[in-house]
């Protein structure tokens, strides 16, 4: 099916996967479950591979929250979530990963 719709396929680690889910958190604020990550990684090594060109329109969805892989997010040894701040995520619906940015005023 990929060659049909000239497009491709790309196999991404569990660990790539979870490293791009903790930077997606740290950089812009979005806690995007594991297959939403497992876009961004598969993203850079089209771009790498040269693939996608510079000009080319990306689009990536998530479609889950990070929320319900805790788990996966604090395995130990991992930098990023670790195992003490689970039990604080559990009790929050929203956990704020960082500051959130100003918002800019609208235009006069």
């Amino acid at each position: 099916m990929p060659a049909e719709s000239e497009g491709t396929a790309v196999a991404v680690s569990d660990e790539e996967i979870l490293d791009a889910g903790r930077q997606l958190a740290s950089l812009e604020g979005i806690f995007a479950a594991p297959e939403g990550a497992a876009c961004v990684t598969a993203a850079r090594q089209l771009i790498a591979d040269r693939f996608l060109k510079p000009g080319d329109r990306i689009v990536l969805y998530n479609t889950g929250s990070g929320l319900k892989y805790l788990d996966a997010y604090a395995t130990p040894g991992r930098s990023g979530v670790h195992a003490g701040r689970v039990q604080w995520l559990r009790g929050h619906s929203a956990p704020r990963l960082h500051p959130p940015r100003r918002r800019l005023a609208p235009a006069s």
